[in-house]
């Protein structure tokens, strides 16, 4: 879509053994359900801290459950997609 991403940064981090990194699109914390409120980041952490020590689909699944539950009967409108691993 772009051919440059000029607010794209580029870095490194250490990270320790058995940390779980989840990366999410805003259609995740931007789900609004039936009341117009956001899923929100907040909501998002606790659900990893809840469920990280499962295998990353198990906690995936979950999460989408969650997302399932949030939205009731109101349709996805944004991408919603997560990408979870745990570094050994």
């Amino acid at each position: 879509m772009l051919e440059d991403l000029p607010f794209l940064k580029v870095g490194s981090i250490q990270l320790e053994p058995n940390s779980t990194l989840v990366m999410y699109t805003d259609g995740i914390i931007e789900l609004e359900n039936e009341k117009n409120e956001f899923f929100e980041l907040d909501r998002l952490i606790k659900l990893v801290h809840n469920y990280y020590p499962l295998k990353m689909e198990d906690m995936n699944n979950i999460i989408f459950s969650k997302l399932d539950e949030w939205r009731a009967s109101r349709n996805y409108v944004d991408d919603t997609a997560i990408f979870s691993c745990r570094f050994f």
